[in-house]
């Protein structure tokens, strides 16, 4: 495989009429019907590949569950599963050319737009954009209106209350230079990157210098754009802002026509946290986080292997699979969990139990929780304990555990715990209690 093209977008298509995403009845009597609102480009899409259909509504269990149907249909299902009621939307654009920081909102500064001006250039409402997904169908006029305007209306209808905002985007604004960096010769550019200070011999130096003079700056604006809209649109709701994952890690440098390595190298400094004088992407966010009370959502050190989470290796296509979908629900979920007040557990036991029998304990938690229970007791003298561990898969909230009392023992403690993701983005839960022996 050669990247020897620009790669044009990040996006692909969308699907379904606002009307048909669940918009609640008008009447001004009804109670608030309380959403999960998905925003952004393919990803958030949940665009994969042009053989594998979008399912922007999330009707399809298997597809949800599996990933198949990208991180925000399985999000939401954990979400659902742990909050009763809530509904889904998704305004994200799969679009070609893809959605970008700059066609989120409107805006035909986008620096991508010197190289490639053309109406479909972020030029609303000019544009000349086309659905590339699946299976799917454009929530909204793509070429009459912008994502934030299409939130807007969404917000603004009667009874609608968003909860959850997930916001990704950001990706296209780089993906267009990965053509340009493995070019043979940059010779010649286009105005302003001509001249000092850009490189004309080196290419991939050439695109690090645009990043850092243009693309970082672009980004900065429009989020903080984009961000100070949403956060008046939805004053209180839980907005889940990721950063930009890498589809490059783990390839191959000579996967490239031209200056592999230095790409590769590239592409991670400007994706991921960069350095204290050229911040990367990754950096930008989180501080955007902080400004605007959101989440930083990590999927920089979620999606780690191109060649196996991605479909990087067929025809060049950035998209994560269904392996790299469900990593990045994963990750989304555990930060949810945080913000709406940590794991849970509740468990369900005996007081005493006979020598010989099991004790069963049913616990109850959220989902994709790993439970461990550890118990405790004393025999002979000595102190025994014994392990138990089960993981929650799908959307599944409860698990039960069973344990054989030995005999000669008058009683044991258990101490029930329940987290949700790994090292600093983990949260836990413990219960304990003691059964009786006889």
């Amino acid at each position: 495989m050669k990247f020897s093209r620009v790669i044009i977008g990040l996006g692909v298509a969308l699907g379904l009429t606002l009307s048909a995403m669940g918009t609640v009845s008008a009447a001004r009597h009804q109670a608030q019907v309380d959403y999960y609102l998905a925003l952004g480009d393919s990803v958030g899409a949940g665009y994969q590949n042009p053989a594998i259909n979008t399912d922007r509504a999330c009707t399809s269990t298997t597809a949800d569950l599996s990933g198949n149907a990208g991180y925000s249909c399985l999000l939401y299902r954990r979400m659902a599963a742990a909050q009763p009621g809530l509904k889904y939307a998704n305004l994200a654009l799969a679009s070609s050319p893809g959605e970008d920081s700059c066609s989120f909102h409107g805006s035909a500064a986008c620096v991508a737009c010197r190289f490639t001006p053309s109406p479909a250039c972020g030029q609303l409402p000019n544009s000349i954009r086309t659905d590339a997904a699946t299976g799917d169908t454009a929530p909204w006029n793509i070429n009459t209106t912008n994502q934030l305007v299409a939130a807007e209306a969404f917000a603004g209808q009667p009874n609608v209350n968003v909860k959850v905002v997930s916001l990704n985007l950001g990706g296209n604004n780089f993906l267009w230079l990965l053509g340009l960096a493995q070019a043979p010769s940059c010779a010649v550019l286009p105005a302003p990157f001509n001249t000092a200070p850009y490189e004309n011999a080196d290419c991939a130096q050439s695109a690090a210098v645009i990043i850092s003079q243009s693309v970082a700056p672009q980004l900065q604006s429009d989020f903080g754009t984009v961000l100070t809209t949403l956060r008046t649109l939805f004053p209180s709701a839980i907005i889940l802002l990721g950063d930009q994952y890498d589809p490059l890690m783990q390839l191959p440098p000579s996967s490239f026509a031209n200056n592999g390595a230095e790409i590769e190298a590239l592409a991670a400094a400007a994706i991921g946290p960069g350095t204290t004088m050229h911040p990367g992407f990754q950096a930008l966010i989180q501080g955007m986080a902080a400004n605007f009370h959101a989440t930083w959502v990590d999927e920089f050190d979620t999606i780690t292997n191109g060649p196996t989470q991605t479909w990087i290796t067929s025809n060049s296509n950035i998209h994560p699979n269904a392996t790299g979908y469900t990593l990045l629900a994963n990750t989304y979920w555990a930060d949810y969990v945080k913000d709406i007040g940590g794991e849970s557990i509740k468990v369900k036991a005996p007081t005493k139990v006979k020598a010989g029998k099991r004790a069963k304990l049913e616990i109850t938690t959220l989902p994709v929780s790993k439970v461990t229970t550890i118990i405790t007791y004393k025999r002979n003298g000595h102190k025994r304990t014994a392990n138990l561990t089960s993981t929650l898969t799908g959307v599944a909230t409860k698990v039960t555990q069973t344990w054989k009392a030995p005999t000669g023992v008058k009683s044991a403690g258990y101490n029930s715990c329940s987290a949700v993701g790994t090292g600093a983005n983990q949260s836990s839960k413990c219960s304990t209690g003691r059964f009786r022996i006889d």
